[in-house]
């Protein structure tokens, strides 16, 4: 029998639409692939994220009036599944 990763198992759950409204767990479950593979915390990634919008002068479009950054979760997710395969692309090669 084959073990899925943390992350396979949160793609095949995406994929069939059993996350569909459940952004809490959706993030909860991204944290817990975060630890797994290593890769921090989802406050680090988020850190990271903004550090980039900075770099790209686009960091402007994502604060609120009181200067609160506001990323919607497509962002954070497709930040989070790159980085995901990029670890792992790292790690096959």
């Amino acid at each position: 029998m084959t073990e899925f990763s943390k992350y396979d198992a949160l793609m095949r759950d995406i994929t069939s639409g059993n996350l569909n409204d459940k952004q809490d767990e959706l993030v909860s479950r991204m944290e817990a692939v975060l630890e797994e593979e290593g890769m921090g915390t989802m406050n680090e990634m988020i850190y990271d994220i903004r550090d980039y919008l900075a770099s790209k002068d686009k960091l402007e479009a994502y604060l609120d009036s009181a200067g609160v950054m506001q990323l919607p979760l497509e962002l954070i997710f497709s930040w989070f599944s790159a980085s995901i395969q990029k670890r792992k692309d790292e790690v096959t090669n």
